[in-house]
């Protein structure tokens, strides 16, 4: 009996330690489900971080196509600007240029206009100086013929009152070519 008591013992020695095995194992399991409850809370946590995350994600992504869109429109609007204004300029240089270029034209044409009256008036005493010459030519050859017998002298004082009003006459239109040519190139 002393043999069955003492396998009694061992036995419920080996009960009480699997017992305590058992409670030891029953507390870590029970702190394993709350480990496990608390992961699967954080696991929880995360997956709705990582949904507001991809939702903020996919809002972001949205605002930044939207963003490049606009960004897009108003590069093609400053392009758009840039050649209109370009356009505009070069309209605009364009009827300065071409106004000015009428401006001088006209000034040009009247200048060359003048220059034809004043060559015109030029040729005019040109031939008319040359006619003074034959005239005072053939007044020469006539006098060198006449003998002093055959002068009389109201004659003669009547010739040289005739050549005085043609001088001054004569000089009078050089005055007023030279006051032109003079207007003429102020003008210039």
């Amino acid at each position: 009996m002393f043999g069955a008591t003492k396998k009694i013992e061992e036995i419920e020695k080996l009960i009480s330690e699997l017992g305590n095995r058992i409670q030891s194992q029953n507390v870590e399991i029970a702190k394993l489900k709350e480990t496990n409850e608390e992961l699967a809370i954080e696991l929880d946590d995360s997956r709705n971080s990582l949904k507001s995350f991809s939702e903020e994600l996919k809002t972001a992504c949205e605002g930044i196509k939207q963003s490049d869109n606009n960004l897009k429109n108003e590069i093609t609007d400053f392009k758009l600007f840039v050649s209109k204004i370009k356009k505009d300029i070069l309209t605009e240089l364009t009827a300065e240029f071409s106004r000015e270029m009428k401006e001088t034209t006209v000034g040009i044409y009247a200048d060359l206009e003048s220059f034809r009256e004043l060559k015109n008036e030029a040729d005019l005493l040109k031939a008319q100086t040359s006619q003074m010459k034959q005239e005072m030519a053939k007044l020469i050859e006539i006098s060198s013929k006449i003998r002093s017998a055959d002068f009389e002298l109201a004659k003669y004082s009547r010739l040289i009152e005739e050549g005085d009003k043609e001088k001054l006459e004569l000089m009078r239109k050089i005055d007023t070519l030279e006051r032109l040519v003079a207007k003429q190139r102020r003008i210039q």
